[in-house]
């Protein structure tokens, strides 16, 4: 998996991912079981999209590790992220959710709303290389591929810049 550069805020904004770099960095995550998802903050607004990971450790020991990893990078990246551990039964759930809340769109205005960036990919990528070369997860079965019906569902389910922006 590709690391994206970092990104900084411009006008206390950053830019919306655009459709090239999702087909660069996301379809990797997405096939070690990250997803989109959209969500509603409150009742008044609309759904939102965040990056979603819901992961297995071998151990209650290993999910702290990871969680202890993600606090450092929060703190190296300056973004932080939602997180909920469930740690009942063999293999503790850790569910992590990622988003910009200041997200810059591609419109002539310029409107600032929640949305995906570069940095919620790069916070994602660098959680999950960390997982897999410190050997913290249960194995699951990756599809190895992304099918062309999933790939057209995500890229149509994000508000998109259009071409010209």
């Amino acid at each position: 998996m590709k690391l994206p550069d970092p990104v900084k805020y411009v006008e206390r904004a950053l830019p919306l991912i655009t459709k090239p770099e999702v087909e660069e960095y996301f379809g990797p995550l997405f096939l070690h079981g990250w997803s989109l998802a959209g969500m509603k903050l409150t009742e008044d607004t609309p759904k939102t999209p965040f990056l979603v990971a819901i992961l297995a450790f071998k151990s209650l020991k290993a999910s702290r590790k990871l969680l202890q990893r993600l606090l450092s990078l929060e703190g190296q990246e300056n973004h932080h992220t939602s997180f909920n551990l469930l740690s009942t039964g063999k293999h503790p759930i850790l569910t992590i959710l990622i988003q910009t809340h200041s997200a810059r769109h591609y419109d002539p205005e310029g409107t600032i709303s929640p949305g995906i960036t570069l940095r919620d990919i790069r916070l994602a990528v660098s959680l999950q290389k960390f997982a897999e070369e410190a050997d913290l997860l249960v194995p699951q079965e990756l599809s190895g591929e992304l099918d062309k019906e999933t790939w057209e569902a995500l890229l149509d389910a994000y508000p998109w810049p259009s071409e010209d922006s």
